[in-house]
């Protein structure tokens, strides 16, 4: 069964580009760069511009998949899974909140958690669903101390996120 789903805007704000491949489309402002998606499961990437020389990090929105067939994954399953990795995969990990939202009848678990990666700390929001045997995962990822100047436009980005 394919759903199209879209979490808030259906056009595209002005100066945005739109991505658009055989499963999704979404949408990311004009002054942010698509990166590369050779990395294993990485669909799409969008970094944010870079605001200074002392800017350490690049803001960004990504999306990857994770192939679930013959592995018996529901939103459940996948969402518990997760979670218990944030502790043991993220240096500092620490769950803010997970919870599960409906969006145009699909399910999708939504997670705010915080870490450290290369002594920068970092503040992640990712929504994920488990659709057709495969996980997919949009996730914001920002410095904690930038995570109010981003946090607006990560979140526009992932509801610009149209499965079809």
């Amino acid at each position: 069964m394919s759903h199209s789903f879209s979490f808030a805007q259906s056009t595209a704000p002005s100066g945005w580009l739109i991505f658009d491949n055989v499963d999704f489309s979404i949408q990311y402002p004009g002054d942010w760069d698509s990166g590369d998606a050779s990395q294993t499961g990485l669909i799409f990437s969008a970094f944010s511009k870079v605001k200074s020389n002392k800017d350490k990090f690049r803001e960004n929105v990504n999306i990857v998949t994770e192939d679930l067939f013959g592995k018996n994954f529901d939103l459940d399953k996948y969402a518990s899974v997760s979670e218990a990795q944030i502790e043991k995969m993220i240096e500092k990990g620490k769950l803010i909140e997970s919870k599960r939202i409906t969006l145009n009848g699909i399910s999708f678990q939504k997670m705010i958690y915080t870490g450290k990666s290369s002594d920068i700390k970092m503040k992640f929001v990712a929504y994920f669903c488990v659709e057709k045997s495969r996980a997919i995962v949009l996730t914001l990822t920002c410095e904690e101390s930038e995570f109010s100047d981003y946090s607006e436009t990560g979140e526009q980005i992932i509801s610009s996120f149209k499965l079809k």
